[in-house]
């Protein structure tokens, strides 16, 4: 279907997201499967959607998901899913009804009233403090630079990947600076067992560990 896609197109970062998607066409055994992407490329995701249908494939649904509707402590920007299974009905699933969402000094174990500074995401007109009371502003791998107010103390990899939904004990690795790219970029865990359960029907168990 896809050919020699770099030789097509004018951003080469194309490819790299199609690659993932000729695995659905080439296994005839693969079953299920789960793609994200930024929200810009929603639209990916409906157009290899309807290839997918014409492939074979009986059902196929694309969507977006926050992981801060499922409990993750921090402001996770929006993500585009694409899931897909050959013989049973499966949807991008949606949080659950009344679902409470979850403050950062409460996944952190800290007091009320804390502030995070965020030394290099300063923001015009708005500064750069957060208030721990509510869901920590979006990690990226510049959240290495910040601090809590009341004490300087700087975020650890740990607690940033708490801040993602994961144990504190999970084992970034690398430099600090790879550990916090780790933990900014990857998918919540919350997020990835709501999508599992949907559609392999494993269930779904995901505990937030304080740091």
């Amino acid at each position: 279907m896809f050919g020699d896609a770099t030789a097509v197109v004018q951003d080469q970062r194309t490819p790299l997201v199609l690659q993932a998607v000729r695995f659905a066409f080439a296994l005839p055994s693969l079953e299920w499967f789960i793609l994200e992407q930024v929200p810009a490329l929603e639209y990916m995701w409906e157009d290899i959607a309807a290839e997918l249908y014409s492939a074979g494939w009986e059902f196929v649904d694309v969507g977006m998901l926050a992981a801060m509707d499922f409990g993750v402590p921090s402001r996770r920007r929006r993500r585009a899913f694409l899931i897909g299974h050959k013989t049973r009905p499966v949807h991008i699933p949606k949080p659950a009804a009344g679902a409470v969402r979850t403050s950062a000094a409460a996944a952190l174990g800290w007091g009320v009233g804390e502030k995070v500074r965020t030394r290099a995401n300063r923001k015009p007109g708005g500064g750069n403090l957060f208030s721990a009371d509510n869901p920590a502003w979006c990690l990226t791998e510049k959240a290495r630079t910040w601090t809590r107010e009341s004490d300087g103390a700087r975020l650890t990899s740990a607690q940033a990947g708490v801040l993602n939904g994961f144990p504190a004990s999970f084992p970034w690795t690398g430099s600090r600076s790879r550990q916090f790219l780790q933990a900014a970029n990857v998918v919540a865990p919350q997020v990835a067992a709501a999508l599992l359960a949907e559609v392999a029907r494993w269930p779904v168990h995901t505990p937030l560990k304080r740091a």
